[in-house]
């Protein structure tokens, strides 16, 4: 059996010059960093952004484009399409061994509760703080305020905007078109084979159950509704104390690192304890079972626990940090200890 396939040619003539565009773009960013002194350290640290922008031509040499076209018939090419094939099916058997059926249960590590205090004669009290107890400082620990920090970040992003031209022109000569006939020849006297493998499974020989338990926690807000007076004083732990908390490694910020096993968090933002680090350290240590307090400078306070295997808080290793040089010393995370212990790696 034989076939043929011809290409056909089209004649076309132009009659104007043309200029094809094509964009791109690139963009670099550089910052500087005020630093200060006195008061407390922004967190997050203010960025403002400015923008510059520059663009580049680019044309490249015009391209001749032919007025026309003639066509030319080349030698035929004679392809073997396939040969044929025959299939042989095989049948196998395979038993399945031992299955598992899981069981997916949910323990309640604790339930921590925050107190949230609305002034209902419309006073906002100025707060007196109290610390109680001895701190000890962990190894590269700051416990004093840094002499200066960073205030603000300045950042240029520079713009580059690249257009490219290409120009093309006609011109009065004329190109070669070639047309290609091909010869398909289908030969099925040659027999490839092909083997196919069904499965059969048989019910499986044993189940075994096993059984999964996932540690969470409760939090919820206890909102109360006072008269408040102009003056609030609260005592908390040195533990909590602003030099005391837990937020540098030789003068570098901190960063989150390792959770041991069956560690969960209860997260909250209200006031003040999603603002004041402190506040969030004094919350773990309020609430039984608390393992360790990790605050952010997004306005988060996290209260971590340990769950042993019957689901009851531990007070051991709760999770690891780490210190990266691109956040200023207490602009990182900032971590304290609360029944529990968190530890530098």
């Amino acid at each position: 059996m034989r076939g043929f396939l011809l290409g056909i040619a089209a004649f076309a003539g132009l009659a104007s010059a043309y200029t094809g565009t094509s964009y791109s773009t690139t963009s670099a960013v550089q910052c500087k960093t005020a630093y200060g002194s006195g008061g407390k350290a922004p967190t997050p640290i203010p960025t403002s952004d400015v923008t510059k922008t520059t663009s580049t031509v680019y044309t490249s040499p015009a391209t001749t484009v032919p007025t026309g076209y003639t066509r030319v018939t080349d030698t035929i090419i004679t392809t073997t399409q396939h040969t044929s094939t025959a299939v042989t099916v095989t049948f196998a058997t395979v038993t399945s061994g031992i299955v598992t059926s899981w069981v997916y249960g949910t323990t309640t590590i604790a339930t921590a509760t925050w107190p949230v205090t609305d002034c209902t004669n419309g006073v906002a009290p100025t707060t007196v703080t109290k610390y109680t107890g001895k701190y000890t400082p962990v190894p590269g620990q700051a416990t004093t305020v840094p002499a200066t920090y960073a205030t603000q970040v300045f950042c240029t992003t520079s713009l580059t905007s690249y257009l490219y031209l290409a120009p093309e022109v006609t011109a009065s000569t004329l190109a070669t078109l070639h047309t290609t006939l091909t010869s398909y020849v289908y030969d099925y006297t040659t027999t490839t084979t092909s083997t196919l493998t069904y499965l059969t499974v048989t019910t499986p020989s044993a189940t075994v159950t096993s059984t999964t338990i996932s540690y969470v926690e409760a939090g919820r807000a206890q909102p109360t509704q006072v008269s408040c007076a102009p003056t609030v004083t609260k005592t908390y732990d040195a533990r909590c104390a602003p030099t005391n908390l837990i937020s540098d490694h030789n003068g570098i910020g901190l960063v989150s690192g390792r959770y041991n096993a069956n560690v969960t968090v209860v997260y909250t933002r209200d006031l003040p304890y999603g603002t004041n680090p402190s506040d969030c350290c004094q919350l773990c240590l309020d609430n039984a079972g608390c393992g360790a307090s990790m605050w952010g400078s997004y306005e988060t306070c996290g209260l971590y626990y340990h769950g042993n295997q019957s689901g009851k808080p531990q007070c051991d290793f709760i999770f690891t940090y780490g210190a990266e040089n691109q956040y200023p010393a207490g602009q990182g995370i900032i971590v304290a200890n609360g029944c529990g212990t968190v530890s530098y790696e």
